[in-house]
């Protein structure tokens, strides 16, 4: 079989089916079906969908470390074009609901209120969370340690697709770093490829929440 696979998600209004398929069209394994919690909140699909990625890659001996990419059909109405599924009545909680964008949401300072408001019930901000954190509070330390493992996933996608030298995390989440850099460590060395997790260094930006405005200076700097 080859290293590299293709994942496939059809995400309906009753279940979910995630199989692996081979670049030249072969489906090896027994795809992965769940039911689809149509009328639950949004991140419990998403979750129901991670977790069945997981599932079909480990059925054939394989990790995310091995894919190529990820396609997602989902029941429409949709906006091909923008990766939103519109106005569906089979899926009523993911109405207008960015496809695409569900990597950002998971892994931003939004990502981490959401964490936190799963396990508390509380609506916090990230840096109401980060202060909860340094003082110990025990469901917010919990939320730093679920970011960190969310955050490992699409790093390590990249990192296996571009073989980078060094990631700089920037944004105001660097100033959380140490309460998410275990779990996210320790999710990137089961996940990068032996190559890259030997060598690929991932720090916190040093001009840290100053990062996105001074690379955006400096796109002023490279076109003169």
């Amino acid at each position: 079989m080859s290293s590299k696979i293709i994942i496939g998600v059809d995400l309906g209004g009753t279940k979910i089916m995630t199989g692996t398929m081979s670049p030249d069209g072969k489906v090896p394994g027994t795809p992965v079906k769940v039911q689809t919690g149509g009328a639950e909140p949004v991140g419990r699909n998403i979750k129901r969908i991670t977790n069945s990625v997981e599932l079909s890659l480990s059925n054939i001996g394989l990790s995310i470390a091995d894919v190529m990419g990820i396609g997602i059909g989902a029941t429409g109405p949709l906006d091909i074009d923008g990766g939103v599924i519109l106005e569906c009545p089979q899926l009523p909680t993911m109405n207008f609901f960015p496809l695409r964008k569900t990597i950002e949401d998971f892994i931003s300072g939004a990502g981490v209120s959401k964490i936190f408001k799963s396990i508390s019930v509380a609506d916090k901000s990230s840096l109401d969370v980060f202060h909860l954190a340094v003082k110990g509070d025990e469901q917010a330390l919990q939320t730093w340690k679920e970011f960190g493992a969310d955050l490992a996933v699409p790093l390590s996608w990249s990192i296996n697709m571009i073989d980078p030298d060094i990631v700089v995390i920037g944004g105001s989440i660097t100033s959380a770093y140490n309460f998410f850099k275990i779990s996210m460590e320790e999710i990137l060395k089961k996940w990068i490829c032996p190559g890259p997790s030997q060598k690929t260094k991932i720090v916190p930006a040093e001009s840290g929440d100053f990062a996105g405005f001074i690379g955006a200076a400096c796109l002023v700097i490279g076109n003169n």
